[in-house]
């Protein structure tokens, strides 16, 4: 997760110049893939998803956006002694839990109020004020992972997946592979976005036990 001035940018450690979503500082939200990407995949539009938040001091409190880890998916990496203060970490579950980073607006005169509610209910990785008259803050959460609606939405890509398995210049991609990472955006029916990054085959593991 990067930041500039008013805007936020979320993206995988692996794919960050591929991949990422945008939350700008106009309200203005898309995740889209590079240029350089989209022309090698011959994509008509590398723009997957946009939508708007409502930002600036008037605007309600709100989650922009959710990036969700499954527990299984967590590896222990080495952190050289100059890095380690400025590494946070977060708590986790045993699977099938899930490791969650939220990112979120608020208004600047609710950032009291706010920051006591936040580290109530979650660990508050990072709060600052974007400039144009609301706060930003950022927290991770170790949860419960599948839910019904997401559950549903995992089992129909991995169906879509079996049905017609992608293709790459190499040949056909083994679902089954733990090499194989996997991005999946998700829309709640509560309006809730956000992004589910796991390997191919931690998907076949989880819609195959999952109810």
């Amino acid at each position: 997760m990067t930041r500039t001035n008013g805007d936020v940018y979320v993206a995988m450690r692996d794919g960050a110049d591929s991949f990422k979503a945008s939350l700008h500082a106009s309200g203005e939200c898309r995740v889209a893939f590079s240029r350089d990407l989209a022309m090698e995949l011959a994509l008509d539009q590398r723009v997957s998803a946009a939508w708007s938040v409502d930002r600036g001091a008037a605007a309600a409190s709100r989650t922009a956006y959710t990036v969700i880890i499954p527990t299984a998916e967590l590896r222990t990496i080495p952190v050289r002694r100059d890095e380690q203060s400025a590494v946070l970490w977060l708590d986790a579950r045993p699977a099938p839990a899930a490791v969650e980073v939220a990112v979120g607006f608020a208004p600047a005169v609710e950032s009291d109020r706010l920051r006591a509610e936040l580290v109530a209910e979650a660990q508050l990785l990072a709060m600052w004020a974007s400039g144009n008259g609301d706060i930003c803050w950022v927290i991770g959460r170790a949860n419960a992972f599948v839910h019904a609606e997401l559950a549903a939405s995992l089992k129909a890509v991995k169906k879509r997946l079996a049905a017609q398995p992608p293709t790459v210049k190499l040949g056909t991609i083994d679902l089954k592979s733990e090499s194989l990472r996997v991005a999946l955006g998700f829309v709640t029916s509560l309006g809730q976005r956000g992004m589910i990054e796991l390997s191919s085959s931690e998907l076949c593991c989880l819609t195959t036990h999952c109810s």
